[in-house]
């Protein structure tokens, strides 16, 4: 059986996909920075310190005996962050991981994307993985230039690739702006979001997990792109409300039109923050489906309410 390595272990997704690849009898080995938690994980898997991901990370150790690679490590946004380090750890780290992988033989390297390489609103009709890719910040930017970088080292070489490219990734535990809205939720204020129908595609991290582990053998994934998404898209208003029902509390939303809206955003400086929770963003995953039979959740409502419940028991803390 293929050893895997996964990177990025310790985060939201990471942990999930670990989770299944030992559920289903895996050899796994972990790629961790230096310091993170290394009982987070079962005592099957294997722990292995790599330090900061760049273009010079030592991936020597982690790639011994490593056949496959399902590669999540990446900077994400934070106050502060330049394109430069975005370019750095997304970019270099993933071109030069890719490079390293080459020369240790390793078969095949699923690397988790983000729909933002190919652009964050769509206007009527959904997203395919054929669109022309069109990032809006640096992020996006580097997502993308680090998919061109991973198929530039993979031409006409032994190393298989597949990319997977999420929306908005939610479940137990979830993190960022998921878990900001369950929060403000939570405190019962009233928010001007009741009258939207944009159209927003989410993913639930379940789902996406086994679509990681899927494209790793699935003969179907050789050398493709594929967008990660849940069968029906939500509104933001919906989302709201399936969030307020996991948290066992009446929403308290007023119906203000999308242009008010967004004339708050511009003044209170939250235009992007704005455009995020007023756009659309809709994804059609059926080559996922298609190729690889990947199932998916009906629609995403269940999950949210689900989310909230989890978040609602601990407190209204991540764990």
């Amino acid at each position: 059986m293929y050893k895997v390595l996964v990177t990025g272990a310790s985060g939201f997704i990471g942990k999930e996909v670990v989770r299944q690849l030992v559920a289903a009898g895996r050899p796994v080995r972990v790629a961790l920075r230096d310091g993170c938690a290394r009982d987070d994980f079962n005592s099957s898997v294997e722990v292995v310190e790599t330090g900061h991901i760049d273009g010079k990370t030592l991936w020597h150790k982690a790639l011994a005996g490593i056949d496959q690679i399902i590669h999540l490590a990446s900077h994400v946004h934070q106050p502060g962050t330049g394109p430069e380090i975005f370019a750095c750890v997304n970019v270099q780290g993933t071109e030069h991981l890719a490079r390293m992988a080459l020369a240790a033989d390793v078969t095949r390297l699923v690397y988790v994307s983000s729909v933002k390489a190919q652009g964050e609103t769509t206007y009527g009709s959904p997203m395919w993985e054929s669109d022309p890719l069109a990032p809006e910040d640096a992020y996006g930017c580097s997502k993308r230039d680090a998919e061109l970088a991973l198929k530039k080292v993979a031409c006409d070489t032994t190393l298989e690739f597949s990319i997977i490219r999420p929306t908005l990734v939610y479940g137990p535990n979830a993190v960022g702006n998921l878990q900001r809205l369950m929060a403000l939720v939570a405190r019962g204020l009233p928010l001007p979001f009741g009258a939207l129908q944009n159209r927003r595609s989410l993913v639930d991290v379940e789902t996406l997990a086994d679509l990681c582990i899927r494209c790793l053998d699935h003969p179907a994934a050789r050398n493709e792109i594929f967008l990660a998404a849940d069968d029906a898209p939500i509104s933001t208003t919906k989302l709201l409300k399936c969030l307020a029902a996991g948290l066992d509390i009446t929403p308290l939303l007023f119906p203000f039109s999308g242009s008010a809206l967004r004339f708050a955003g511009r003044l209170l400086r939250r235009r992007d923050a704005m455009t995020r929770l007023l756009g659309s963003l809709e994804v059609d995953a059926t080559k996922a489906r298609t190729y690889l039979d990947w199932p998916s959740r009906a629609s995403s409502e269940a999950g949210l309410v689900k989310m909230a419940r989890e978040f609602r028991a601990r407190g209204g803390h991540a764990r």
